[in-house]
């Protein structure tokens, strides 16, 4: 198929108008996510820069996922692929259609679901393929297949996470760290919510993560009971996640569901601190971007966080373990933070140089050395397949 018409098939999934010249390198993007999160984020912001340097990124995710329709307003080519599962052949279908039309040089899947659903889709074809790794977790062995040494490389936002990677026997020049990205802070955009909420002005908004699930709401639960009766009082949460539900009442404290917020910067700029309560191995990176709209933070020191903020000085970390005691150590830490302006301020002012370092400009550039490195060890194995094919042609030399 010739380029035009590759292009002009593939105007039907995406936002009309929207294709830039041919650029060096063409990369697509597969996210399953259907939310507004951290990952989707993340990759908005790549794509972004992608494009406004020599690479020609398209967004693939679900039609009716937050990420597509912000692609979209930014001016980037999208297309829309639900996957329902890592085994998801019909989404496959779809997604091998898409690397048929559009040509991309390289396919960069951004979760569990859509590295395997881009595992399929490429089967057959030596398009390379990076997968970005959140997690810290161990891999289980049923998912050892997803991650043998085919044309795939890993990009892995933490030590921890590449950790886990070697662990389950992807080889160490496949696995490459590239911290996450920052966006500039915009002062003007700041949610208000006390006056959104109609709390009162001396009340202390605190933003809360991980707490939807039964289990993350009874460490929340938990750790309110234990908070000193003069800060319980002041504290108002801001409870985000999950599905919005509306105010309620939390262990005698005024809370509200907001569900996954739009503009997730503008709303932890409005806080006075953040509480991410997630014990999973995924790096917190809404405690980063806390620090760097400056709202302070405390979190749980697991999925590699301990990596890039620090304990008591860009950030109040809660040791994890013992598990029996960490409501207690959770309300410790919120009590200190929350009856401590001058330590607020201390943690927001320390992780400044952090801040900086951690540029939407040096996670692009990070990734896009990924990206060379996958090719090239692509293109070193259509040249050995070449040599081999023909030492065994009797009619080579």
């Amino acid at each position: 198929m010739a380029p035009g018409a590759s292009a002009r098939r593939f105007r039907s999934y995406a936002a009309p108008g929207i294709f830039p010249p041919v650029p060096a390198l063409r990369v697509l993007h597969l996210d399953s996510g259907r939310e507004w999160r951290s990952v989707q984020r993340q990759l908005l912001l790549l794509a972004e820069a992608q494009r406004a340097g020599d690479l020609e990124p398209v967004v693939v995710a679900p039609r009716a996922a937050p990420l597509v329709r912000r692609a979209r307003a930014a001016g980037l080519a999208s297309a829309a692929v639900t996957v329902r599962a890592e085994l998801d052949v019909v989404a496959a279908r779809r997604v091998r259609r898409l690397v048929r039309m559009w040509r991309p040089d390289l396919v960069h899947a951004h979760d569990a679901r859509a590295h395997g659903v881009a595992l399929i889709a490429l089967l057959g074809r030596d398009v390379p393929l990076v997968v970005t790794r959140w997690s810290a977790a161990r891999i289980p062995a049923r998912a050892a297949l997803r991650f043998a040494p085919r044309a795939q490389h890993f990009v892995a936002v933490t030590h921890a996470a590449a950790a886990a990677l070697r662990a389950a026997s992807v080889p160490a020049d496949r696995v490459h760290v590239v911290p996450p990205g920052l966006a500039g802070r915009d002062t003007a955009a700041c949610r208000d919510w006390r006056e959104e909420l109609r709390w009162p002005d001396s009340a202390l908004v605190c933003g809360v993560l991980g707490s939807v699930d039964a289990d993350g709401e009874a460490r929340l639960v938990g750790a309110l009971t234990r908070v000193p009766t003069p800060v319980r009082l002041r504290l108002r949460l801001v409870r985000f996640g999950g599905g919005a539900a509306g105010a309620h009442l939390l262990a005698g404290v005024p809370a509200v569901r907001v569900g996954f917020v739009d503009d997730m910067a503008a709303a932890i700029a409005g806080l006075d601190l953040l509480c991410d309560l997630s014990t999973s191995e995924r790096l917190a990176l809404a405690v980063l971007e806390a620090l760097a709209v400056g709202t302070p933070a405390v979190a749980v020191a697991r999925g590699g966080i301990g990596e890039l903020a620090r304990d008591g000085e860009s950030a109040l970390l809660v040791a994890p373990e013992p598990l029996a005691t960490l409501d207690a150590r959770t309300a410790a830490a919120i009590t200190r933070l929350a009856g401590d302006a001058a330590l607020r301020a201390r943690l927001v002012a320390a992780a400044a140089p952090l801040v900086r370092s951690l540029t939407v400009a040096r996670m692009a550039r990070g990734v896009r050395e990924v990206y060379a490195r996958a090719i090239a060890a692509r293109d070193a194995t259509r040249g050995a397949t070449r040599d081999s094919t023909r030492v065994r042609d009797p009619a080579a030399g």
